[in-house]
């Protein structure tokens, strides 16, 4: 076992604090107190680190009303070891000697296996606190856990550094391989540590086998899913390091969750973030880069591509000393766009998102609306509300009781002249699947519009409208709305396509979804299907009644069946009267 530092005065003094029975049912809660009790004063900022500590390596020095109630994993240890480096030079001997011996390689002997290419050295063991997995079906000594660590780390460090182009770890260059070290951690997926601040290497530790951790979709299991996805979550970390040092705070568990998805879409491990505190499940919440928020680069790279993230992370090599969402707003004007043009289109496409969480042990599928003022619901028009949304936030309003053959949707809003606010409207076919097309509404010069969803509503489920601030700095700004349902009465528009068209889809290749953009010269009945190379129709995205106009509907690659679809060739066909157009559609998978 590690060497321990008993602490028995702060201890004693600790489990004095909130001297309740009650335990912790997740990481969420145990920081949520923890940062509540800093900010009374019941702790300091390196008692508080000591805890996180504690939770992370050994929970039996938790006070008692700490100790969680299952596993409850922290997710990742890396933001310890960001803050243990902030307050180095203020902790006291004691507190710092406890955490470097939890950081510390276990003592005694242990042995060493190298990845295929020699990249990583990995030191790891067969019996006691730290054992791997013992299979050893190819009977050559090292386990095939070990040998499957090594295969991953082989591959990251491929598919990362020299298939996407971030920044190498000075790997076969100042230092022949990087180390990573397989150890029981008690409430952590894994950590990066530094090794040279001024070379920029880390190295990796990783959980030792991954058993009770929540559950994924990685079709070799739970254990690997979660090994895999920690693997390039931590590598990640390696490369921001190696660029720009750490010096985006929090931002920097956002990249690395987008980085798991990336690398291994078929976990799906970062759903078990979308829950709380994202903003799908949390819209009102302003957006702080944590794991939760890998949507926001998901995002990005879904419209523009991964090399937004890659130019970004370029960047922040030389602007380190930039606010982090105004090194996100340069690329976003890089690539053609604004903030608060990616502001309306990413908060529409989180609304449409829905989330997908765990209940029961198990996954369900479906739109889980977020409640309090980030939710209002309408079921009676016409309706009115008035509210506030935060900066980099928004709000949704969701209108039921909208099935009315023959009508539309009319929204009137206000918001305050000046301020960089977005609006946006998605109407939905069915509570479990978003089925459907969405609509960013412009707004004129004093964030005022009367507008009309050029959909009929004949069997639709749902209208939503996303209200989203853009400012990166300021206060909560207030607006208005109130919507009614009028006759579907949509002529043709000046400016807008005279004919029926696909405009395209992006991103294109894509995985696991893309939107596609298409446009009607006159309004009527529109069907948007989708079709393999072989001619057979696999989806039905779209049969509805539409106004002239743009219409934007998102494929998120399943079949009418809910399965996914093989990477390959598809087609969108759209259909209206006796017009057809169509589009090629590309799933890399």
């Amino acid at each position: 076992m590690k060497a321990r530092f008993l602490l028995g005065a702060l201890v004693a003094m600790l489990l004095t604090i909130g001297v309740a029975s009650a335990k912790v049912d997740s990481a969420e809660e145990f920081l949520a107190i923890v940062q509540q009790r800093v900010d009374s004063g019941e702790l300091t900022a390196e008692e508080a680190l000591l805890l996180k500590f504690h939770y992370a390596f050994d929970r039996e020095q938790l006070p008692e009303d700490l100790q969680p109630t299952w596993l409850a994993p922290m997710k990742c240890g890396t933001p310890l070891i960001i803050e243990l480096e902030a307050l180095r030079g203020n902790l006291r001997g004691d507190i710092l000697a406890t955490i470097e011996g939890y950081l510390a390689p276990p003592e005694g002997s242990r042995a060493v296996y190298m990845s295929p290419l020699n990249n990583f050295r990995i030191t790891y063991e067969t019996s006691g606190q730290h054992a791997v997995p013992a299979g050893d079906a190819n009977s050559n000594g090292v386990p095939d856990w070990v040998e499957l660590m090594g295969e991953y780390f082989e591959y990251v460090f491929d598919f990362e550094c020299n298939q996407l182009g971030f920044q190498s770890p000075p790997i076969g260059a100042l230092y022949p391989y990087m180390s990573v070290s397989l150890e029981s951690l008690s409430g952590i997926y894994g950590y990066t540590q530094v090794v040279s601040s001024v070379n920029g290497m880390t190295r990796i530790v990783l959980h030792n086998n991954y058993v009770g951790f929540p559950p994924n979709d990685d079709p070799d299991g739970d254990q690997l899913g979660a090994a895999k996805v920690t693997i390039a979550h931590e590598f990640k970390h390696s490369t921001q390091y190696a660029g720009s040092r750490w010096s985006e705070g929090d931002w920097v568990e956002g990249d690395a969750v987008w980085m798991e998805e990336i690398a291994y879409p078929a976990a799906n491990d970062y759903l078990n973030y979308l829950s709380s505190g994202s903003p799908i499940s949390s819209p009102a919440t302003t957006l702080n880069g944590n794991y939760e928020d890998c949507v926001w680069q998901h995002y990005l790279s879904d419209t523009h591509g991964i090399p937004i993230i890659v130019d970004f992370w370029i960047w922040r090599k030389t602007h380190q000393g930039q606010g982090v969402i105004d090194s996100y707003d340069q690329m976003i004007i890089n690539y053609g766009a604004s903030l608060q043009s990616a502001w309306n289109e990413f908060t529409a496409w989180n609304f449409a998102s829905g989330v997908r969480w765990l209940e029961d042990q198990s996954y369900a599928e479906g739109f889980r609306y977020p409640t309090g003022s980030a939710q209002r619901t309408m079921t009676s028009y016409p309706s009115s509300y008035n509210s506030s949304v935060a900066r980099l936030a928004a709000n949704f309003i969701r209108c039921l009781n909208v099935n009315s053959p023959g009508y539309a949707a009319k929204v009137t809003f206000s918001a305050t002249a000046g301020e960089r606010i977005t609006l946006a409207a998605v109407v939905n076919h069915s509570y479990v699947e978003y089925t459907g097309a969405y609509y960013l509404i412009p707004l004129d010069s004093n964030n005022q519009v009367e507008f009309i969803v050029p959909y009929d509503l004949d069997g639709v489920y749902s209208v939503g409208f996303v209200v989203g601030n853009a400012n990166k700095i300021g206060v909560n700004q207030s607006y208005s709305i109130s919507v009614e349902l009028v006759p579907f009465e949509v002529d043709v528009a000046d400016g807008l396509t005279p004919q029926l068209t696909i405009a395209g889809n992006y991103p294109n290749p894509f995985n696991p979804s893309t939107n596609i953009k298409f446009a009607l010269g006159t309004p009527g009945r529109a069907q948007l299907e989708i079709y393999d190379v072989s001619g057979r129709k696999v989806r039905t995205l779209l049969n509805a009644t539409l106004g002239v106009g743009e219409h934007t509907v998102q494929w998120n690659g399943l079949g009418d069946d809910g399965h996914g679809m093989p990477s390959g060739t598809y087609f969108a066909r759209l259909s209206s009267g006796d017009q057809i157009s169509s589009h090629k559609l590309l799933l890399a998978r």
